[in-house]
């Protein structure tokens, strides 16, 4: 365009820019950026946002955040960019302060600003501050957004409270597949059940939203709605019916699914839905090592060592290795992250210390250590539970 002598504006300079952030190309960026500037062209709002809109999502906060200082004027798309890449980068205390400072800017609220803040609490597990948006949504009219309601129901039931999660999505006056995809994952998977349910009432329920899905709003149910389903019946010790759904789906069963039939066998010892899940998971060429170890776990419970041992024999055949285990602790709004034998923790020793008297303790009530690996002892959920004691009186 610029051989043949046409004039470039605003718009064309957006777009290339554009471009450049849907590829996350940052040296071509700079270099659009580099030629405006060259060219002692202005900058107008939408090509700024623009630009802090790339800077931000090719992570380079520092260019971003200078390119937004400079600018004469904001949007909701340089504001939401600069929040959310804050915010993405774990400085959750200057993603507050720019927002705060928004608000105070003569501007609406885009729903989609909010929706991103939320989306970044969930990254960062901050439930004091999702509440607070959902409350700016709720007064400001934002929550009838699907985008934002859904990223409520995120936020919620990665924070872990399921109950506002339920709350959120049963007022929704407008429910997309991603609104039935991520309630389903925070009200029935990973165990998560709603408090003052029995198990059965909540196998109804469950059976009830799944089916209304194709019925009430003639949504297909995807691979995570099965996998929900499967791990909602499977839990509730109904491993056949659970077989049944598998047996009846429309799609190609993936390795959730599979994985939670084979989860559940072992919490029911049925051995024969065991062989039965693991021989199509194996069928499925798995790459996870999540799989085989619970497999290998299994048959060492029953007492079968050598199948224990041909599953990591399997393993190690494959060059497939256990991801270590992480977890993490919320301590004066700050998250902190353990993986098991994890020494990088600044009071890692007096963690440890105290983790020692924790099993001298349960030692003196008939815990046996010496049946436990040197990785179980140090375990990421151990190490976490015992920096919250520590924080406690500290």
């Amino acid at each position: 365009m610029s051989t043949e002598g046409y004039e470039q504006n605003s718009m064309t300079y957006t777009y290339v820019l554009a471009a450049c952030t849907s590829i996350l190309d940052l040296g071509w960026g700079k270099h659009h950026h580099a030629h405006i500037i060259r060219s002692q062209k202005s900058i107008d709002v939408f090509f700024g946002s623009a630009l802090v809109d790339m800077y931000a999502k090719c992570g380079d906060l520092g260019s971003a955040k200078r390119t937004f200082d400079g600018l004469h004027d904001h949007n909701s798309v340089s504001w939401t960019a600069i929040i959310a890449e804050y915010a993405h980068s774990g400085l959750m205390e200057q993603a507050i302060e720019l927002f705060n400072e928004m608000r105070n800017v003569p501007m609406s609220l885009d729903p989609f600003t909010l929706a991103t803040v939320v989306s970044a609490c969930c990254t960062n597990l901050d439930l004091c501050l999702g509440t607070q948006i959902h409350s700016i949504s709720l007064r400001t009219g934002s929550c009838s957004s699907v985008a934002v309601s859904n990223a409520l129901v995120i936020m919620y039931g990665k924070c872990g409270s399921i109950e506002n999660a339920d709350s959120v999505f049963q007022w929704m006056p407008v429910r997309d597949i991603i609104s039935w995809t991520k309630y389903d994952n925070c009200i029935f998977s990973d165990g998560k059940f709603l408090s003052g349910r029995s198990h059965s009432g909540l196998v109804e329920e469950g059976k009830f939203y799944f089916n209304s899905m194709s019925r009430s709003y003639n949504i297909a149910p995807g691979l995570e709605h099965f996998a929900c389903m499967v791990d909602l019946l499977s839990r509730a010790g109904l491993l056949e019916d659970a077989k049944t759904v598998i047996g009846n789906m429309p799609l190609k069963p993936s390795v959730k699914i599979w994985g939670a039939l084979l989860a559940a066998c072992k919490l029911h010892g049925n051995k024969e839905l065991t062989e039965y899940a693991t021989k199509h998971l194996f069928e499925l060429d798995l790459k996870d090592s999540g799989s085989y170890v619970l497999l290998a776990k299994m048959y060492a419970d029953a007492g079968n060592s050598d199948d224990s041992a041909r599953v990591r024999k399997l393993m190690k055949e494959k060059g497939i290795k256990k991801n270590p285990g992480c977890s993490w602790i919320e301590v004066k709004n700050t998250i902190h992250v353990f993986t098991a034998d994890d020494p990088s923790h600044p009071q890692i020793g007096v963690i440890l210390k105290k983790l020692y008297e924790l099993i001298k303790e349960i030692e003196a009530v008939g815990y046996d250590h010496k049946a436990t690996s040197g990785c179980q002892r140090h375990h990421s959920e151990k190490l976490a539970m015992a920096f919250g004691l520590i924080s406690l009186i500290t």
